[in-house]
């Protein structure tokens, strides 16, 4: 179980895909919600206080997505391949 309160789908072709980025929106288990969001928002949404005290999963759709969110001065501790 992981407690998490919001899924985000890190990936600039999905969130530009509007039925990709519906689709993955709706399946989101109860009491989760899900946002798909390219790259750039992702790390504007990771600085953002507000999120501070969110248990946040981050999902991606290739390894260079999480390379350039780590660049973009997110820390990511560890990945799951």
């Amino acid at each position: 179980e992981t407690n998490v309160s919001r899924i985000i789908v890190v990936s600039d072709e999905v969130a530009a895909d509007h039925v990709r980025k519906t689709l993955l929106t709706q399946v989101a288990p109860p009491g989760v919600t899900a946002h798909v969001v390219d790259v750039a928002k992702a790390i504007r949404v990771w600085n953002n206080p507000k999120y501070a005290n969110d248990r946040v999963m981050l999902l991606f759709t290739n390894p260079t997505d999480v390379w350039r969110l780590v660049e973009g001065g997110v820390d990511i501790q560890s990945v799951n391949i």
